[in-house]
């Protein structure tokens, strides 16, 4: 089971801290919800929920041009840039503050740092844990509380810019062997199929370890380099020019961008086995 998001909560304030609107939805994603025991979600209330991509506009016009903050803000951001980019559309982020992260800094007098022990000490209510709108209204209350306490112990804001986050180099990432064979180049449109090469070049929204993870846990056969055994290409950016965008256009190799991929992720075909091969 992919890692999906199952619902969405946006309290936008202003510079002050003053409330200026709100957004929240659950989120059908398409495949099994996961755990209940943690989340609570249930097939049953996701029934009729919209899917991601249909709310994906009404979020990014709400995030638009402001820092996103979140409780441990890098988890709830890559699972947001790998929605949009599921959806086909970029995450308009350029910074986020993590509220977890702020608290580590002025050291609350408090047993833990969870968001709704920090929403009590803040004086912010905090009405059901573990969902979405709810957590983001109580999240309002702990950075109005933060902000003020960080002000007043002189406390630096511990803000990420997402762009050069964005810039860094892709960490080396070993090679893991395949055990299907590969059919050869994915056709027009897909479908992806067990064992076939795939190559990534350029900037990834979604960390460039975590997009090969998730192709690699299917069952597809991530390699380093393109050649005309290449079964598809991922990238962002069709004019970028690296070594492995300019061999893949000399060989004819398939290209898709990254939201593609990951759409088709959801649904690999069935391979053959490496050993059936050698039997």
């Amino acid at each position: 089971m992919a890692d999906r998001v199952l619902a969405v909560g946006v309290v936008v304030l202003g510079a002050g801290g003053e409330f200026e609107g709100e957004f929240g939805s659950l989120v059908n994603p398409g495949v099994d919800p996961g755990p209940v025991e943690v989340h609570g979600i249930t097939v049953e209330r996701l029934r009729g929920a919209p899917l991601f991509s249909e709310v994906a506009g009404e979020v990014a016009r709400l995030l638009r041009g402001r820092v996103m903050v979140a409780h441990n803000a890098e988890f709830d951001y890559e699972f947001l840039a790998a929605e949009f980019a599921r959806a086909g559309i970029e995450l308009p982020v350029e910074r986020w503050l993590c509220t977890l992260s702020l608290n580590r800094r002025i050291r609350p007098p408090v047993g833990d740092l969870q968001l709704g022990t920090l929403a009590a000490h803040y004086g912010a209510e905090h009405r059901r844990a573990h969902d979405a709108l709810e957590d983001a209204r109580a999240l309002a209350g702990v950075l109005r509380g933060s902000l003020a306490a960080a002000d007043r112990d002189e406390v630096a804001l511990p803000l990420v810019s997402c762009r050069a986050r964005r810039a860094r180099r892709p960490p080396s990432i070993p090679k893991t062997p395949c055990p299907y064979r590969s059919p050869g180049r994915m056709d027009e449109g897909g479908p992806l199929v067990q064992g076939m090469k795939v190559a990534i070049t350029g900037e990834t929204v979604m960390p460039r370890e975590k997009l090969v993870e998730r192709a690699v846990a299917v069952g597809l056969n991530v390699m380093g380099s393109v050649s005309r055994n290449t079964s598809v290409l991922v990238t962002n950016d069709r004019g970028l020019e690296t070594a492995k965008a300019r061999r893949a256009a000399e060989e004819g190799v398939p290209v898709v961008d990254e939201g593609t991929f990951l759409r088709l992720l959801d649904d690999v075909r069935p391979g053959v086995p490496a050993e059936s091969v050698r039997a």
